[in-house]
């Protein structure tokens, strides 16, 4: 007997409806419907692209005052890492 393994995004519930042929129309709409919902749809589209790292700092306007040296981390990047691994 083989076991269908059921797909999970971890917080979202599975989809009820299994992938065949004949129900791909329904199968994505159920998926992309729960992966809109939860703003996950951008997170696996073919072009997506990821936001950088670090922020980029702007000269200051006293060219005497110290330069910062740690970069500064993108917290749109660190929401987007999070999505795209669950």
């Amino acid at each position: 007997m083989a076991q269908t393994a059921a797909l999970s995004f971890g917080f979202l519930p599975p989809p009820t409806i299994i992938l065949t042929k004949g129900k791909y129309s329904m199968w994505y709409a159920q998926v992309s419907s729960t992966l809109k919902g939860a703003e996950c749809l951008s997170y696996i589209s073919p072009s997506a692209k990821p936001p950088s790292e670090f922020l980029t700092l702007e000269a200051p306007a006293d060219p005497s005052a110290p330069k910062e040296t740690d970069p500064t981390p993108n917290l749109v990047y660190s929401k987007w890492h999070y999505y795209r691994n669950i």
